[in-house]
């Protein structure tokens, strides 16, 4: 069971609908965390109408639970908790994650043996338990075969553990992201204060969510591909209107062929609705920040 004294980890898990992936994640904490840590949980739940709040009262009494009306997306949904957790080390988690053995110590204790670490992943594992997955752009591909810790630019807020510290001297989860990029954004803030950023293998977790290919649909696609246009716009406004032209580009190119696809695909009416939406949200700038 947690323990009352001040914790060591304050693990936080955003829940949207996914109650059987939930209690699957958090029966792999409570296997495998052992006795050494102490440690508190929350979920936030962005109004789940699958029985999730029922099931985490019944069968999770310990779970600080932060009922929310709506669903309030990502990064502001860990905001709340991230607000409220009193641990050395907050570990944001996803819902479809499970924890693999001693994982949660090791990452402790690793970043406890380095103070100038900021924020930290493990190997994100399918749900093989055998393939790793390979978060982030093409360029970063050979940082997730490493067998050995290394510095990295870029973690995935699949599991994203990050110093009381570093939070405290950057700040949340920028909230203009829904879902989507905001992790990225984090990672980027965490550096630009002098905080390193550590992929370390020795240390497993598998991702369900992050084996899936191909359309995501069309909220999520709108979300990030928004969240794209935000973060070019915060990061790289000078070439922001490069990135802008070659975006519509490629949206148009797409709503065409998604518009001879019309009759093959029957993705092909939600992708265009998809693309069309993003493009409305870009020509009429609403991908800038409405949380200051």
């Amino acid at each position: 069971m947690p323990s009352p004294a001040a914790p060591d980890l304050s693990i936080i898990i955003v829940s949207f609908n996914n109650r059987e992936y939930l209690r699957g994640c958090l029966n792999s904490i409570y296997e495998n965390i052992g006795n050494r840590l102490r440690y508190e949980i929350f979920v936030v739940d962005n109004n789940s109408m699958d029985q999730t709040l029922q099931m985490l009262q019944e069968n999770y009494p310990a779970v600080q639970v932060i009922d929310n009306t709506e669903n309030a997306g990502f990064a502001r949904a860990n905001n709340q908790a991230l607000r409220l957790a009193t641990g050395r080390y907050m570990l944001l988690l996803n819902n479809d994650t499970f924890v693999l053995g001693h994982s949660l110590e090791q990452m402790v204790d690793f970043m406890d043996a380095r103070r100038e670490i900021g924020a930290l992943a493990p190997k994100l594992l399918d749900g093989d338990a055998l393939t790793a997955q390979k978060p982030g752009s093409a360029l970063a591909q050979k940082d997730w075969t490493a067998a050995e810790p290394r510095h990295v630019k870029f973690i995935s807020g699949a599991a994203f553990l990050i110093r009381k510290e570093t939070y405290k001297n950057v700040g949340g989860l920028d909230e203009n992201f829904f879902f989507y990029n905001e992790d990225l954004d984090w990672c980027r803030r965490i550096l630009q204060n002098g905080w390193q950023i550590y992929y370390y293998p020795e240390a497993a977790i598998i991702h369900y969510g992050g084996q899936s290919t191909g359309f995501i649909g069309r909220r999520a696609t709108v979300e990030g591909l928004r969240g794209g246009l935000y973060f070019a716009y915060k990061h790289y406004r000078p070439l922001f209107p490069l990135y802008f032209v070659l975006l519509s580009a490629g949206l148009l190119a797409l709503i065409l062929g998604n518009i001879l696809g019309l009759l093959f695909t029957k993705t092909a009416a939600e992708k265009i609705a998809a693309y069309a939406q993003v493009l409305w949200l870009a020509a009429t700038a609403q991908y800038k920040p409405k949380v200051l």
